[in-house]
């Protein structure tokens, strides 16, 4: 439905509801007295209730609608909103790509000597999926001998925490297999996240992590990740689109997660033409599938990635999902709704 009356719906049962909650406290509480309850007088309540409530929905749901229209407008049609939510979610800020340089060489001035090689940037902003607000991971590959896992950790720890200066640092923290560095860039806080790994066989690319979550060593092959999660330029776009929809709607969905998704929809289905048509049945079939596909990290074997959500935590975001695709098909301009953009 639209939003005029939804929401006029909405405010009807909410204040005709609440108004007639009123009435009945007032009606018991007087009860002693007149040792009566007067049901009509309690649906009369819900009455003026629901018509108050349903006017200003009504009012609320109109400007609401009339917003959204001029939204679509403004950028094209639904077509045209997907676009410019994926240009708004896009990120061509080069202020902390240039930042990470230079933190790769003073990490390597301080680390080389134990380093198999020079410190090298990976995550999203490899794959070519960031978008705004996206972390830079650096990794940090230490040699078999260099030391244990965990003394590794907490060396690079202290030398960020203890000895490493720059002027745009705001703070250091300690994360489960990182050390997270936040900067002031142009007014915002960025964030590079330097990661410890020491290689297991020196060459073959299985690495060791470790865990302050709960101190522990996880096996891990970035060689082998980045291997696998190779995209399309449109497959680059939807999960833009989808770590930016995942942000507006607070939806709990791993960014590692959302690639393989992607991936294993194009791979098992026909995805229409069209960006707009491309993401809404990607969402449908994260909907359709999340309770019951399995992903595996390509890195270990032993680390499912789906089972990174409860089975409750699946259910919910199926619901969004589905709910979220039921409102558009009602109403196209509804998926105004799911996308944060700026006109």
């Amino acid at each position: 439905m639209n939003k005029t009356i939804k929401y006029a719906t909405n405010g009807a049962l909410i204040f005709g509801i609440g108004n007639a909650l009123l009435n009945s406290f007032k009606q018991l509480n007087n009860q002693e007295k007149t040792n009566s309850f007067n049901w009509s007088e309690l649906l009369r309540a819900f009455g003026k209730g629901a018509l108050l409530g349903g006017a200003g929905g009504l009012a609320i749901g109109a400007i609401k609608d009339n917003d959204m229209t001029n939204i679509l407008m403004a950028t094209g049609g639904t077509a045209g909103f997907v676009k410019e939510a994926l240009n708004n979610y896009t990120d061509n800020d080069l202020s902390l790509p240039k930042k990470a340089e230079k933190i790769q060489k003073k990490l390597y001035d301080e680390f080389n000597e134990s380093l198999t090689e020079y410190p090298s940037i990976n995550g999203s902003i490899i794959k070519g999926t960031a978008i705004q607000n996206s972390d830079i991971d650096i990794q940090l590959k230490f040699n078999k001998d260099a030391d244990s896992i965990e003394n590794i950790r907490n060396n690079v720890e202290y030398y960020l925490k203890d000895s490493f200066y720059d002027r745009n640092l705001i703070k250091v923290r300690s994360q489960n297999h990182s050390v997270g560095l936040v900067f002031d860039l142009k007014g915002e806080e960025k964030r590079i996240d330097i990661v410890p790994m020491r290689e297991i066989e020196n060459g073959k690319g299985d690495t060791y992590l470790y865990s302050t979550k709960n101190y522990s060593i996880k096996k891990t092959n970035t060689q082998k990740q980045i291997s696998k999660l190779k995209f399309t330029e449109k497959q680059k776009q939807i999960i833009k689109l989808l770590k930016g929809w995942k942000i507006a709607n607070d939806l709990n969905l791993p960014s590692v997660f959302i690639e393989h998704l992607v991936l294993r929809a194009f791979v098992n289905n026909s995805v229409p033409h069209g960006l707009d048509n491309a993401l809404l049945f990607i969402i449908e079939y994260i909907a359709n599938n999340i309770t019951r596909i399995k992903i595996v990290d390509p890195g270990n074997t032993n680390n499912i990635i789906s089972e990174c959500l409860t089975i409750d935590e699946k259910e919910k975001l199926q619901n969004f999902c589905f709910s979220m695709l039921d409102e558009i098909v009602i109403d196209k301009k509804n998926i105004v709704d799911y996308f944060s953009i700026k006109v």
